[in-house]
């Protein structure tokens, strides 16, 4: 597989999730886009306590997440199709708080911001101008190229 080809990856992403107690806190992670999935892969897990915050670093295999992903994606032969396998099947049963979405099935929109102080994905469940919830909220340097994998996808809204 080639980076920007078959998919696109930004190791230092975070995106919402919920906390404890109900709060939603920022968990730093991997971002990884193909054709057909928005993957994002949690690095740290920030559980929200009364008083203090427990940050857990996520191992695989024995190994950081963020180089056991990166080793994944270039194994010689892997496909796109593999490694969304791969991710779905193995991964995701294994690591509960990894967020898979399908563009084609769980989504009727998506827009990439690419602005001066940041950028991230929204997703939207309908093609109604309300109700755009974040799926990743920092792209750092990478945003434009991510953009660029996905400028003719039929659900971007902002072309």
């Amino acid at each position: 597989m080639q980076e920007n080809t078959d998919y696109v990856i930004h190791e230092r992403s975070s995106a919402n999730a919920t906390g404890g107690e109900g709060l939603t806190t920022l968990n730093d992670g991997i971002f990884i886009g193909t054709k057909k999935y928005f993957f994002f892969i949690p690095t740290q897990l920030k559980e929200l306590q009364t008083r203090k915050t427990i940050t857990t670093t996520i191992m695989y295999s024995g190994e950081l997440i963020t180089k056991y992903i990166v080793q994944k994606l270039n194994e010689r032969g892997m496909t796109a199709n593999d490694f969304e396998s791969f991710i779905i099947n193995e991964l995701k049963p294994e690591l509960k708080s990894v967020q898979i979405l399908s563009i084609d099935d769980d989504i009727e929109q998506f827009k990439i911001m690419t602005g001066f102080f940041g950028g991230g994905i929204a997703t939207n469940a309908t093609t109604r101008k309300i109700g755009w919830r974040p799926f990743v909220n920092k792209l750092g340097p990478k945003k434009k190229s991510i953009k660029q994998f996905y400028m003719y996808h039929d659900k971007l809204k902002n072309k």
